[in-house]
């Protein structure tokens, strides 16, 4: 029973780190692009231009570190789970998937079929932080072009 209770707690933590984990990206993409837009599309000072950007720069950063942690804490839970199905073996308790790589590999095997599915082998949280830090990066930049059109440089114009 024990046991069971910990599954139970384990699966829903890590049920809800996979929520965490999409849903901040999608919050930070869309807080980053309005500030891009209102500090781009408008007349605004330089120096606003420099402080908004490098604000957005930091949150989105802080929120990539957030996802971070979450799929740290994610993974380990995976192997919480993992333990207590291998301790319930004996009872007749079999694994459940819960990364996306073990399902590939069921698909690959033909132990699972998908059909009209093509880009499943894509590792999308990787892409998704590669998307977080782009966009961090993005926004340094346009900080820094920002802080040279402070000083006369007139790139951003």
């Amino acid at each position: 029973t024990a046991l069971v209770a910990q599954y139970r707690e384990s699966s829903a933590h890590h049920l809800l780190s996979n929520t965490l984990i999409w849903q901040l990206p999608a919050v930070s993409i869309t807080v980053s692009g309005v500030l891009v837009a209102a500090i781009f599309a408008y007349d605004v000072p330089d120096v606003a231009r420099v402080l908004a950007a490098t604000a957005g720069a930091m949150f989105v950063f802080a929120m990539t570190v957030a996802v971070e942690r979450y799929r740290m804490l994610q993974l380990h839970r995976r192997l919480d789970m993992a333990a207590i199905e291998t301790r319930l073996a004996p009872l007749g308790i079999t694994s459940i998937p819960w990364a996306a790589s073990q399902v590939v590999q069921e698909i690959d095997a033909g132990a699972f079929r998908t059909p009209g599915l093509y880009l499943f082998r894509i590792d999308s949280f990787n892409l998704l932080r590669g998307l977080m830090y782009g966009i961090t990066a993005l926004l340094v930049v346009l900080a820094g072009a920002a802080l040279l059109d402070a000083f006369g440089a007139d790139l951003l114009s």
